[in-house]
């Protein structure tokens, strides 16, 4: 059944060069370049929209974000090849802008960026919000009143396009779909269930996160034809389920095509998508400019077992009671792939010239095979007093002589069955941070003299009282650890909201049976400090780890100690992770200390 296309002038805004960035408006739509009829506020680039009955093709633009000028290239490539292959319309799939902003005056200037090179479509461009794009409610109020909806769908030459989006209900987490738009979904779909094809957008591969509200838009979609697109993670990777094909798209931007991308297989590369409906028939092709490859280039299975390409695992350090200590792991290789890699791995950072290797040898380099396992055994020696700070673990792996795979990051003092944490937290707050950097400056005092201001928190739990500062009133409130988000997870955004260069304090109590150090891993976004006993620790030292967890010694008294955690954010995420390493679990842990 085809569908009759209804030619309509889509209502958005007009393009004005000032700081509130909208979608331009190009091509006025006339009768004889008919189109969808969209729904009003469709955010979409205007441009005539072809008029041939059977036969179209359509192409997907990638993640963009990042900022930088050495972004555009690729991006402004893939806009001339798009320009010349001359789709009937181009929908890009999030992350336009960098976000992660609450100045509306940022957020324009980048939308006026993206505009200056994404305006140069010959043909209609409609959007899909990202995370960056939609960082936080104000850019979500930001993206209604100058970008448009952000999810709509519409019908084209018979068949049905729906896209979801994930950022519109910030109070109840920041990355959800919601009841309201997942009747949207399945209302439409159950009216255009006998489209000749469904393509769904959605800006994170959600199928892989078995979220809820997904499950239930995959179920309405049956077993008609359709496809499933997704971009976020930055890797291009294609399945199947259901009989349907669903494909998480890589990057559109960047320099140049890297070296390191030349082997295909593992999704890297930067590309835009071509999708052509004939008939009954989709045909999909990756597009990196200078090369074509086909949409299975990529598979999942080939990606997750590169995942565990490299594993180590941490031994359990021995002597930390005693004047010297060994400590180390076992490092492995599996290499899935139908030819050799070759591996270097060595130790470096500060901690490296404290820990001795037993071998003798501080770097390794080894050949393996296709399909073959190599494993080595890492043990070293150190002063127990010396055993902070850790060094760093550095390895890489080539394969067809260019950069395949790599990592470096903090060696692990214990494995993670011997780390516990405490799974209820008393939290106050929040406090203005002033100005917050996004790196480490190398003088933090002077930079950032707000953080180094002692508060009343500092000092422990007074039985509950109210806290009184600079004339606010402030009290304790109970937060639990969600350990399903990650060992330890302490999510303080939970409690006061979306942070804009924000702190807020944490405690717990923690009994030891004895006077002792307790060393525990330590992870903080975005910065961080510890309080022991009503005592800063290593005289407010402050961390700053993301991603990189370090490991510090927590001087613990006999009896009841308190903890307190100053967690300090700039923006997004609000979080920190503090593990004890207790192995005998001699630790006992309450949200406040015991009477």
């Amino acid at each position: 059944m085809r569908a009759v296309v209804v030619a309509v002038i889509v209502a958005v805004c007009c393009f004005m060069p000032s700081s509130h960035a909208q979608v331009p408006r190009g091509l006025e739509e006339s009768p004889s370049t008919p189109g969808p009829a969209l729904q009003a506020g469709t955010p979409v680039l205007e441009r005539p929209w072809t008029s041939d009955p059977d036969k179209f093709h359509f192409a997907i633009l990638g993640d963009r974000r990042g900022g930088a000028d050495s972004e555009w290239p690729v991006f402004d490539r893939a806009v001339d090849e798009i320009n010349v292959l001359r789709p009937d319309f181009v929908i890009m799939v999030g992350d336009m802008i960098e976000g992660n902003t609450q100045s509306a005056a940022e957020v324009a200037a980048e939308w006026d960026d993206f505009w200056r090179h994404a305006g140069r479509l010959e043909v209609p461009l409609l959007l899909l919000p990202g995370n960056h794009d939609i960082s936080n409610p104000d850019m979500l109020r930001w993206w209604q009143e100058h970008i448009g909806l952000t999810h709509y769908s519409f019908l084209y030459k018979g068949c049905y396009f729906l896209t979801i989006s994930c950022y519109d209900l910030w109070a109840e987490g920041g990355s959800s779909i919601g009841d309201e738009q997942v009747r949207f979904a399945l209302d439409a779909l159950e009216e255009h269930k006998a489209a000749r094809h469904t393509f769904v957008f959605v800006h994170p591969p959600l199928w892989q996160e078995n979220v809820h509200h997904w499950q239930q838009i995959e179920a309405a979609l049956g077993d008609r034809p359709y496809t499933v697109f997704a971009g976020h993670t930055h890797r291009l990777a294609y399945e199947e389920r259901n009989g349907a094909r669903y494909v998480v798209l890589g990057t559109t931007k960047g320099e140049r095509v890297r070296e390191e991308n030349r082997f295909p297989e593992l999704g890297g590369f930067p590309h835009f998508t071509q999708v052509v409906v004939d008939g009954d028939s989709v045909h999909v092709a990756i597009i990196e400019p200078g090369g074509i490859w086909p949409e299975d280039i990529a598979t999942r299975t080939l990606q997750q077992e590169l995942q565990d390409f490299f594993t180590v695992e941490t031994h359990m350090p021995e002597g930390l009671d005693t004047p010297s200590t060994t400590a180390g792991f076992a490092f492995t290789v599996n290499n899935p792939l139908p030819e050799k890699a070759e591996v270097a791995l060595d130790i470096v950072g500060p901690g490296a010239a404290n820990w001795r290797p037993l071998d003798g040898q501080s770097a390794y380099a080894f050949t393996v095979p296709p399909g073959a396992r190599k494993a080595i055994d890492l043990r070293f020696a150190a002063a127990t007093a010396d055993i902070l700070p850790v060094p760093r673990l550095r390895c890489r792996a080539t394969y067809k002589d260019v950069n395949l795979l790599g990592f470096e990051r903090n060696v692990y003092l214990f494995p993670d069955e011997a780390l516990r944490w405490a799974p209820d937290w008393m939290v106050v707050g929040p406090y203005e941070a002033g100005p917050l950097p996004s790196r480490t400056p190398e003088n933090p005092r002077d930079t950032m003299p707000d953080l180094y201001v002692p508060h009343v928190p500092e000092k422990g739990y007074d039985g509950g009282a109210a806290i009184i500062e600079d004339g606010r009133t402030m009290a304790w409130q109970k937060l639990s650890a969600q350990p399903e988000y990650g060992l330890g997870f302490v999510n303080v955004g939970k409690v006061y909201g979306v942070p804009s260069e924000d702190f807020a304090y944490a405690l717990s109590a923690v009994q030891s049976p004895k006077q002792q150090i307790v060393y525990a891993r330590f992870r903080v976004d975005d910065y961080g400090q510890i309080f022991v006993n009503g005592e800063p620790f290593e005289e407010r030292r402050l961390f700053r780890t993301r991603r990189d967890p370090t490991w510090v010694a927590i001087p613990l008294e006999a009896g009841w100690n308190t903890v307190v955690v100053k967690s300090i954010a700039i923006a997004g995420g609000w979080s920190f992770r503090l593990l004890f390493a207790d192995p005998d679990y001699e630790l006992q842990f309450a949200p406040y200390p015991s009477e």
